[in-house]
């Protein structure tokens, strides 16, 4: 009787200690989930577990799995966790069912260009970033980092052309240009916010039904991670022993944090932005440099609908550089709009971001 008290004693802490560990991995998945709804103004670091979303529901899910195997009178713990972020895993990671686009949609194209690209992305005077994207002939497309002299711009113009974008315009910010081509009239431009290169402008287009459509087009507060710190996360994220992880963790949280404050400020002016032209045709889009999972994209997008969460399916990953499986470029667009075939063209390698594409229907 003595060793099946001693037995059930063992089995109890066992219980309690897997529970423990169960709720922890939820918290901190809550943690993540519900840092969109805390301004970076007011605790830098609360942008660190929002971005950390994927790792913390990884965690969650190993887990439930754990329970699964060794106490599955706990796994309802981590289920209920993740249950109850439902709608925060749909953001990050949408299934969508496909539905063609209706007959008089516009097509849409937001990229980073990163200045477009090296020497080698020219093919005597035909850039082969412009070439692509005429290629595809969008209706509009808005790029960020789309700095050049003005004579390259000449040349990269008159590629455009070739795909129907004979409208042009940018707003520059500092060494940054924001650029939108279109087959529409480009009837007006503003700056909507900017702090040295990073910010958003607006571009006024007339739409052929008559009306005028905005379209916001945003490059928002980079990490800025040297390479070296990008080499590094890859190197800590595959666990490689000669990363010192304490140390990288702390200079990449500092980084983070930093930043973070700085874009939920340009956020809160693009949302500024939005109210007040609330009731008008309206598309925010552009390199957000934040995950679906943030005070960025719930500040902007509070209004708005999120074309690839609604019409996208997977991760989406726009970012392809190092271990970053991100989507940190974004299309929103007001309740005027049904989105649709909202896709990243992960198969293009011009630049260090994909470019992400989808298709507008205007509603009746």
């Amino acid at each position: 009787m003595a060793q099946a008290q001693k037995k059930n004693t063992k089995t109890s802490v066992w219980q309690r200690f897997i529970a423990g560990a169960a709720w922890a991995s939820v918290l901190l998945l809550w943690a993540g989930a519900a840092s969109v709804y805390v301004n970076p103004s007011w605790c830098s670091y609360a942008v660190v577990p929002g971005m950390g979303f994927p790792f913390l529901l990884a965690g969650t899910l190993l887990m439930l799995f754990f329970c699964l195997l060794f106490a599955p009178r706990q796994a309802w713990i981590p289920l209920v966790g993740v249950v109850a972020c439902f709608g925060s895993v749909m953001a990050y990671c949408p299934i969508s069912f496909e539905k063609t686009a209706p007959e008089g949609s516009i097509s849409l194209m937001t990229y980073n260009v990163h200045g477009w690209g090296t020497a080698k992305n020219w093919d005597g005077d035909t850039n082969r970033t412009a070439a692509f994207i005429a290629a595809r002939q969008p209706d509009i497309v808005c790029l960020q980092e789309a700095y050049c002299a003005d004579k390259v711009m000449a040349k990269i113009k008159k590629t455009m052309r070739t795909g129907g974008l004979v409208h042009f315009d940018s707003v520059k910010l500092s060494d940054n240009r924001l650029v939108c081509f279109s087959k529409y009239p480009i009837v007006g431009k503003e700056k909507v916010c900017g702090d040295k290169m990073n910010g958003a402008a607006a571009f006024k287009l007339l739409h052929p039904d008559g009306d005028t459509l905005i379209v916001v087009n945003c490059h928002l507060e980079s990490m800025h991670l040297s390479g070296d710190e990008r080499s590094d996360f890859k190197k800590m994220v595959e666990r490689n022993p000669k990363v010192n992880t304490n140390r990288t963790s702390r200079r990449l949280v500092s980084k983070i944090s930093k930043a973070g404050v700085r874009r939920g400020l340009q956020a809160d002016a693009v949302a500024d932005y939005v109210e007040r032209h609330a009731g008008t045709p309206l598309i925010v889009c552009g390199d957000f440099n934040d995950t679906p999972i943030s005070y960025t994209c719930y500040t902007i997008g509070r209004d708005l609908h999120d074309a690839y969460r609604v019409s996208g399916n997977g991760l989406g990953r726009s970012y392809n550089r190092d271990a970053m499986f991100v989507r940190i470029d974004h299309v929103f667009c007001s309740s005027h709009w049904e989105a649709y075939e909202a896709d990243v063209v992960d198969s293009v390698y011009l630049s260090d971001h994909h470019p992400v594409v989808c298709k507008l229907h205007r509603k009746d």
